[in-house]
């Protein structure tokens, strides 16, 4: 653990963007990664996270968005960036996806 480092993953939103009763469910998530330096000198920090993968046809994860772009994505959905931080500097992360899947 550095202490000079802050790193703060949250979910921002989750929303329903179907209707009680339909065929299927879907959700959209977003989720926020801020990372603070408190350090004197710039450095590069690596940071993974995942978004879902489906192996089952019924569920779709669809409208990936993220920003910045990892500069790794696995099939297995881990993402991966490296970002540098400038001295005292703060960096966010933003991931979206939408999930389907059949209702009931």
């Amino acid at each position: 653990i550095d202490q000079d480092m802050k790193v703060e993953h949250k979910q921002v939103k989750k929303e329903r963007l179907t209707k009680q009763g339909a065929k299927t469910t879907k959700y959209r998530y977003s989720y926020l990664i801020t990372l603070e330096s408190f350090k004197k000198d710039s450095v590069t920090v690596t940071i993974q996270d995942r978004i879902p993968v489906s192996r089952v046809k019924e569920i779709k994860i669809d409208d990936v968005d993220l920003e910045p772009k990892p500069d790794e994505e696995g099939e297995d959905g881990i993402l991966t960036w490296k970002l540098a931080l400038p001295p005292k500097g703060t960096q966010e992360i933003t991931i979206e996806y939408t999930i389907e899947y059949p209702g009931g």
